[in-house]
């Protein structure tokens, strides 16, 4: 009997070794734990002349599905788009996936005579905590407003435009409202202004710190594209020559801004209110900073000995009030500085300003002591 008992536990441990057949979440459904893979579901959409991908949705081997039940995953790298192409699964003729040793066949999808881009649909990813961090190419012309609410462990983004596309107005050219605005565990409420009048609350993954944007050249960072989001660290935006105003306003966590060369001016509240701002480098193009770009922002130079340099020809009113942390500063081609630009910049020791340049009678008030005039 004893020999029988053990050649049974043989024979069990050899058949789960081969296959494990167990129920998800919600027992609704039997799932082959040795299956893996995941590709983009999709489907077609006519746009006058032109055909878009769309694509729909996430899908998981049933391997997947079941270790996302028992909480003992890994987090995938979502790429869509990159050069042109995206990954899909193949299915046979009872339109069930195909399997080779256990792993999901796939095929490519690639952009060409016959179809113009991709477009993320509204709700693609809802809800999908595989996804840890995501890449998104230029080939994808449009994303749903929801298509990634309540992905929860997203780490990362790259994005080639903020909002659900390029021009988009009003709330669909702020960056949260591809997250959506239902309640989400893991996910931070975030109130982001879209005008002076109107905003809108999003759940942004709390885990998300850092955003790429990869504009194409000579593109302008849309107004309050960023405005509220608190839980970013690092934004770096490339192709742009403008940062629009209030496009950072209100980003308190925000300690890394990276911006390309080729930008000319910094609107009106641009970075109003980034407490936590510290690492900032001045393009040496930025000809103008408007009102308040960087009103309250009481690290800018925190922590550092260097000289900031802003070749900047004009600083509007307030541009840098209440920057207390910067303690020198050399704007040797300033013409024209504005009402209380440095007002209360408390530890401004040292400042170079061009010797023709008019500078309004405040713009230095509440400066160091020792500051010379």
């Amino acid at each position: 009997m004893k020999l029988f008992k053990k050649l049974l536990a043989i024979m069990l441990a050899l058949s789960c070794a081969f296959a494990v057949i167990a129920c998800d979440k919600d027992g609704d459904e039997e799932l082959d734990t040795t299956k893996h893979g995941w590709a983009l579901e999709y489907d077609l959409e006519e746009d006058g002349e032109d055909t878009f991908v769309v694509i729909e949705g996430l899908f998981l081997s049933d391997g997947d599905k079941y270790a996302l039940s028992e909480e003992d995953y890994e987090t995938i790298d979502l790429t869509i788009g990159v050069d042109g192409k995206i990954t899909v699964p193949v299915y046979d003729e009872d339109d069930k996936p195909v399997y080779e040793n256990d792993i999901l066949k796939t095929e490519v999808i690639e952009l060409g005579e016959t179809y113009k881009g991709f477009k993320i649909a509204d709700a693609a990813f809802t809800n999908q905590i595989i996804i840890g961090s995501v890449t998104i190419d230029a080939s994808v012309v449009e994303v749903g407003m929801t298509a990634f609410a309540g992905c929860s462990n997203i780490e990362k983004m790259e994005l080639p435009f903020v909002g659900v596309k390029d021009g988009a107005v009003n709330a669909s050219k702020l960056f949260a409202s591809i997250f959506g605005t239902a309640e989400s565990t893991g996910c931070t409420a975030v109130t982001c202004s879209y005008n002076n009048s109107g905003s809108a609350t999003y759940y942004v993954p709390s885990s998300l710190t850092e955003v790429v944007v990869n504009y194409a050249d000579g593109q302008t960072l849309p107004e309050y594209a960023f405005s509220g989001v608190t839980t970013l660290k690092k934004v770096t935006v490339n192709g742009i020559t403008k940062v629009s105003k209030n496009a950072f306003a209100g980003c308190t966590g925000l300690s890394t801004v990276v911006l390309p060369d080729e930008v000319t001016e910094i609107g009106k509240s641009a970075f109003k209110g980034c407490t936590a701002l510290m690492n900032f480098a001045f393009p040496a193009s930025v000809e103008v900073i408007f009102q308040e770009a960087f009103y309250g922002c009481t690290k800018l130079g925190y922590g550092k000995t260097v000289t900031l340099v802003i070749n900047a020809k004009t600083i509007h009113e307030k541009a840098f009030y209440g920057c207390t942390s910067i303690s020198k500063i050399e704007l040797n081609n300033v013409e024209t500085i504005g009402a209380a630009a440095f007002y209360n910049c408390s530890s401004l020791k040292s400042k170079v300003v061009n010797s023709s340049a008019t500078v309004a009678d405040d713009a230095f008030y509440g400066c160091h002591e020792d500051l010379n005039d």
